[in-house]
């Protein structure tokens, strides 16, 4: 039985219990991460593996889970997988058999759904195309649509979706939304 993340030392992945001197050791695959993983975890040991793994190192977690790399750094006492990603179907099986695989699922909802948000405004508003880059000679109307009262149709309904969907109701849209599984809206 596992207690928290990583019970073993760094490279061995049986039940060892970790002595608690010897620092987790992150496999990062993704190079412009390793130095921010370095600042915000001072006490993990992050090795840069974006280049290729470095002859003789092994980890317990790998983070990203992107190109050969990863795949090689599985071979290397790898229990636990951060993926960077959410979906987890295109991943290559090596990095799908982890002991532990976790995703990045909703990390990335609140930028995505100002993104859908902010394009949906801008299609309503013609923007780009009616930016004034100079004074007009004369001020004339510019047609426009609001999104108030418009509705929005979503397909999936996961984390992404739902803040859309709040964001979108806050908007006085109407909101309809498809989904695999049958329940409750949890908006």
């Amino acid at each position: 039985e596992m207690r928290g993340p990583l019970s073993t030392a760094p490279g061995h992945s049986g039940s060892r219990p970790r002595s608690g001197e010897e620092p987790v050791v992150v496999l990062c695959a993704v190079g412009t991460l390793v130095e921010p993983l370095r600042g915000r975890f001072p006490e993990v040991v992050v090795v840069d593996i974006s280049e290729g793994v470095p002859a003789g190192v092994e980890g317990e977690v790998l983070f990203g889970g992107i190109g050969q790399s990863s795949v090689d750094a599985m071979e290397r006492g790898i229990r636990w997988v951060q993926w960077v990603g959410t979906g987890i179907d295109t991943l290559p099986p090596e990095i799908r058999a982890a002991e532990i695989l976790t995703t990045a699922r909703g990390s990335s909802a609140v930028a995505i759904s100002e993104y859908v948000i902010a394009t949906m405004a801008s299609f309503a508003r013609n923007f780009p195309e009616s930016w004034l880059h100079e004074p007009p000679e004369m001020w004339n109307y510019q047609p426009a649509v609001t999104l108030a009262g418009a509705t929005v149709a979503l397909f999936g309904f996961g984390v992404i979706a739902q803040r859309v969907a709040r964001i979108a109701l806050a908007l006085e849209m109407s909101v309809v939304a498809r989904r695999r599984t049958e329940g409750p809206s949890p908006v």
